[in-house]
């Protein structure tokens, strides 16, 4: 709650009761300092205790303006030995400088309000003065994330196929790279004296990249004018290599890389806002049902194209064949390793869900429950996440986005779904056994 005061004043406050006894507060003042209390006049029947008491309010059980809050500073200073209580549902009597002041709850005989409980105290309202000396959550959103937002809204569209192309959010305006293709040459020939140790490792990295160019990924372009080479950045590219794994190479893309004295690719992008929901919040709330299921993206960054006029930013050197010339190559897709790519990713998402409000719980999905490339769905009831899971699968599908590794604690969620075993089904129970 926010409100606004026009200015203050001191005050001297004295009782009816006790004329000798006062004390000074400052006070600000406000058009309205709270609705009126008790909502509803109240009855007294189950109060006989009160009949003989000097009352600081005797209208207390009847709605009326509050004029005036003391907080808890004040609080301390006017109350007096003795206490009247009168059973857990009905009041409490107070004894306080003002007399005998009643706070508490009681049933109210409104057929409007039949079975609810009011609070009341006519002398003491401390609820309200706590939501007026409440600071206001404000929400900031940096100049840097703002344009970020509008910048993607303004380009992002939508290929022939469904796919979104997305555009990169530069910072710098015609930034001068250098000559990039020099120093991404020169890692080039690091990387081919490791190819050259290990043949398994050449293999599999030019499998990969056999599979970029199949795809569609990425195509082979021309090498530019000298004159011209400022205006590209080539992306040096090594990777990680392990034999044993299931994926024995994953491909690393520096784009923070640079030529000497000169900026690299991720300094002249935005890195943009952070969109991911925190992970503690998806794990609770994985934990909470009884049914759950997770999934990822099948290499997510790829399907998600980028604007043909940005692709020149994305170029790498590769040859096919130790016999073939080193060629160049231009990356189609978001690239792992470039500083904007998680946002344009997951903005990406969540202009799918903007574009898709047909399918709810696969909206929800999206919304709340994704983190990075993994999705995560929970619910009480079984058919439910059927239908979440259903629903999922179609709304990715729109904009090309597949999901595998499903893994779960019910069968009938995989059912049409292979390459899936019981050790990610106890993985899941353990999970929330271990939690909970």
């Amino acid at each position: 709650m926010c409100t606004s005061t026009k200015s203050g004043v001191s005050l001297t406050i004295g009782s009816h009761c006790n004329s000798t006894e006062t004390f000074d507060v400052n006070a600000i003042i406000m058009d309205k300092v709270c609705d009126q209390i008790p909502t509803a006049t109240t009855s007294l029947t189950k109060c006989p205790q009160i009949e003989n008491l000097t009352l600081s309010d005797p209208d207390f059980n009847k709605p009326g303006p509050i004029h005036l809050l003391l907080g808890n500073d004040v609080v301390p200073y006017i109350l007096r030995d003795g206490k009247i209580c009168m059973g857990f549902d009905n009041p409490v009597c107070l004894n306080t400088l003002f007399g005998w002041t009643i706070v508490g709850k009681t049933s109210i005989n409104s057929p409007i309000l039949q079975k609810q409980k009011t609070f009341f105290t006519k002398t003491l309202t401390l609820e309200k003065f706590w939501e007026v000396e409440k600071v206001p959550e404000v929400v900031c959103i940096s100049p840097e994330k703002e344009y970020c937002h509008k910048y993607f809204e303004e380009t992002a569209t939508l290929s022939p196929q469904g796919r979104y192309v997305v555009s990169l959010p530069f910072r710098v305006i015609s930034p001068d790279f250098g000559d990039t293709r020099t120093m991404a040459l020169k890692r080039f020939y690091a990387l081919e004296r490791r190819f050259l140790q290990n043949k398994h490792f050449y293999s599999a990295y030019s499998e990969i990249m056999r599979d970029y160019l199949n795809c569609g990924h990425m195509n082979g372009v021309s090498q530019p004018a000298f004159t011209e080479i400022n205006n590209f950045f080539y992306i040096p590219h090594h990777a990680i290599f392990k034999e044993s794994s299931t994926t024995p190479v994953r491909i690393v893309f520096n784009a923070s890389a640079c030529a000497p004295n000169k900026i690299s690719l991720n300094k002249a992008l935005y890195t943009g806002p952070k969109l991911q929901k925190h992970l503690i919040e998806i794990l609770l709330n994985f934990c909470s049902s009884k049914y759950v299921f997770t999934c990822d993206f099948k290499v997510m960054y790829r399907m998600i194209q980028v604007n043909p006029l940005d692709r020149k930013f994305q170029r790498i050197l590769w040859p096919f064949s130790p016999d073939q010339p080193i060629s160049d190559y231009e990356i189609n897709v978001v690239v792992f390793g470039v500083t904007c790519s998680p946002f344009l990713a997951i903005r990406t998402l969540l202009r799918l869900d903007n574009d898709h409000s047909d399918l709810p719980l696969a909206s929800d999905l999206i919304i709340n429950s994704s983190y990075n490339d993994d999705i995560h769905g929970s619910d009480d009831f079984l058919d439910t996440l059927l239908l979440m899971k259903d629903q999922l699968i179609t709304l990715l599908m729109r904009a090309g986005l597949l999901v595998r590794k499903w893994a779960t604690n019910n069968p009938k969620v995989l059912e049409g779904y292979q390459k899936i075993t019981f050790r990610q089904n106890r993985f899941l129970l353990t999970l929330k056994t271990v939690i909970f």
